[in-house]
């Protein structure tokens, strides 16, 4: 699949002019599927009514439509499909996807589907796609959380074995004169095997 460039440019395949090459690498797919027999009644940019025309105050207010890229029946779900191929979904197209899923959702059982092709993921329905896009960034600030517990885990032990480092020369400078009582002794010795066995994990 070839890397769609950032820059929208209409494209022209089978005589048939799409908005952008990521629209008429879907519409190849499709066909490729028509081929094989999987789908019928393959349509482009079929025009769908979503609010029809009226007057108000005596001016004649437009309709406004909503034209699906593709339109046709799936065998392989048994049901007819309208897909509306998109890098980006803005306000004015979930608003006519509303509409476009209210009027036409007994024909389209799934209403309106939005396709988008991703490199990690290849053709993905854009609802997937925001999800999957939001449990990677949410399972990156996770991972940033945990590197910056461990980094601050390992600030207080390094803080902890300066302290206990210093305590140790202490009491080897008072072992050397033999001043160490029971109880320092002990945690002289305590001190030496705890960092003897720091110097054996680090090798």
């Amino acid at each position: 699949m070839p890397r769609f460039n950032q820059y929208i440019k209409k494209v022209e395949h089978n005589g048939i002019t799409f908005d952008s090459q990521e629209e008429c690498e879907y519409y190849k797919l499709l066909l490729k599927r028509y081929e094989n027999e999987e789908i019928d009644y393959l349509r482009t940019h079929k025009s769908f009514e979503l609010v029809p025309a009226y007057e108000l105050n005596g001016k004649l207010i437009k309709a406004i439509n909503y034209e699906a890229d593709f339109e046709f029946y799936d065998r392989t779900l048994n049901r007819s499909r309208a897909i509306d191929v998109k890098g980006f979904a803005d306000d004015v197209f979930k608003l006519k996807k509303k509409l476009f899923d209210y009027y036409y959702g007994h024909k389209f059982p799934l209403g309106l589907e939005v396709m988008k092709y991703a490199k990690s993921t290849g053709w993905v329905n854009y609802d997937e796609y925001k999800k999957a896009r939001a449990s990677y960034k949410k399972r990156l600030v996770a991972e940033k959380n945990s590197y910056k517990k461990q980094l601050e885990e390992i600030d207080k032990q390094a803080i902890r074995d300066t302290k206990l480092l210093e305590r140790y020369k202490a009491l080897t400078e008072k072992k050397k004169l033999y001043k160490l009582t029971k109880s320092e002794l002990e945690r002289y010795n305590q001190l030496e095997q705890y960092f003897q066995d720091k110097i054996i994990k680090v090798d």
